[in-house]
């Protein structure tokens, strides 16, 4: 880690090779991928974090580093040194050798190649959200590209040699480029399958969205809540899935839709806090305990037997659980950590929770939040994403996301994984039990 390189005084994606610059990287078995690749690097780099309910700013602050590190080139090696990848994570340590918390290890567990961006970009997240010392709770605090900058710096990176201002710079060059501006490759359409329809996968209208949250309310009509640009925006399968936005939700990262007294409550993330919006008014108000809002990368939320409304969010690792009967009171759900995504589902009277660690699945129940491996025969399921429900006999049915692909586990069967037909190049999937069909939204 903090294997810099020299870079010329404007040299964000400039045409040079990194084989150019005194020899200080290197890339294995291929020349540097130029300027178009860079930038390619970046954009995804940048939608990835902005994704994860960081700030502008604070998402600059990353890439300007690792700008500076390897020009967010995954397969950048140091010259003669132990420098490896976009965040140069040393041999013998990070990239490949730290017990269970190595770049290799994850990509591993995760079922992707460790040259490639996406499992280095998703290892630095695993990495912030997993190690405390690594500093995303001071990244969290920064309000300036500097200060963001000189937080990843320093306790993410820990350069010897840092050329903090060339790092500045270059993080002031992303901001200047990206902030603001619509990730293009997030929204991507989205589709409906079902079981008794043998899995076939239909096209939802013409929704395009970067999150997806199905709900089926009381009277039986399904309705898929998307987020498109930061907005918000319902459709129903009683109107043909005419796809209207919801008013005053803008700036949303997340969003987790419930059914309630015959309408939809909905609950989203915008500017990392959790706010909650019924479909009586759509008037968003924030999720809080005296005044102190939540803050979360993800969340999703169930209406428990009793009417209670209870949000899981999940913050830097950890799940924390909140009541409506309790003011909104965020507790720390205990023996969870680790965790990269996460499901509820109301069960028995309580409730359910399916998270990834470590990009495999686990259960614990609202009883005593012991954790339980999910997997079939001793074989953990392993996924990126999932989503959970329960049938009217009590079965407890996982869907997951691993390589585009969806499988389906359920408790009457053992948890024995089986891949959903027909569906491939999926992102995120979202279940709905209607009626006693299982139905699919993804995207």
């Amino acid at each position: 880690m903090g294997h810099t390189m020299n870079r010329l005084p404007n040299a964000l994606l400039r045409r040079v090779g990194l084989l150019a610059l005194a020899g200080l990287i290197v890339v294995s078995g291929i020349g540097f991928p130029g300027e178009a690749r860079a930038a390619d690097n970046s954009r995804t780099a940048w939608d990835f974090f902005v994704s994860k309910g960081l700030t502008a700013e604070q998402t600059a602050g990353i890439l300007g580093n690792l700008a500076q590190e390897s020009n967010i080139n995954p397969l950048a090696q140091e010259a003669g040194g132990p420098g490896r990848g976009i965040a140069q994570w040393s041999t013998g340590g990070r990239w490949d050798t730290t017990a269970n918390a190595n770049a290799t290890w994850y990509a591993a567990v995760t079922g992707q190649n460790v040259w490639s961006l996406n499992a280095q970009l998703g290892f630095i997240w695993w990495e912030l959200t997993n190690i405390s010392g690594y500093g995303l709770a001071q990244l969290r605090a920064s309000s300036t590209i500097a200060d963001a900058t000189v937080a990843f710096q320093d306790l993410y990176e820990r350069c010897g040699t840092c050329h903090e201002s060339t790092r500045i710079s270059y993080a002031t060059n992303y901001y200047n480029q990206y902030a603001g501006t619509t990730p293009p490759a997030s929204n991507t359409q989205v589709y409906e399958t079902a079981d008794n329809s043998g899995w076939q996968p239909l096209p939802v209208a013409s929704i395009v969205a970067s999150k997806v949250s199905a709900v089926q309310r009381a009277d039986g009509t399904k309705i898929i809540y998307s987020v498109r640009d930061g907005y918000v925006y319902e459709a129903a399968s009683n109107a043909g899935w005419r796809n209207l936005r919801v008013p005053n939700l803008d700036n949303v990262s997340a969003v987790s839709a419930i059914a309630f007294n015959g309408g939809t409550v909905l609950y989203t993330i915008r500017a990392g806090a959790v706010w909650e919006s019924s479909s009586v008014d759509w008037r968003p108000y924030a999720v809080g305990y005296n005044g102190s809002p939540i803050y979360a990368d993800a969340v999703s939320a169930v209406l428990r037997a009793d009417g209670t409304r209870i949000v899981y969010t999940m913050r830097d690792g950890y799940v924390y659980e909140a009541g409506s009967n309790a003011g909104w009171r965020n507790l720390r759900v205990p023996t969870l950590s680790g965790v990269s995504a996460l499901s509820a589902i109301p069960y028995n009277g309580g409730t359910v929770l399916y998270t990834i660690r470590a990009g495999a699945v686990w259960e614990a129940g609202s009883g005593n939040w012991t954790p339980y491996a999910v997997g079939y025969n001793g074989s953990p399921i392993y996924g990126s994403g999932l989503s959970a429900i329960s049938l009217a006999d009590g079965t407890r049915i996982v869907y997951t996301v691993n390589n585009g692909r969806v499988h389906e586990a359920a408790s009457n069967a053992g948890w024995r994984n089986l891949q959903v037909p027909n569906l491939s190049g999926v992102n995120s999937v979202s279940a709905v039990n209607a009626g006693g069909t299982k139905v699919l939204y993804t995207r």
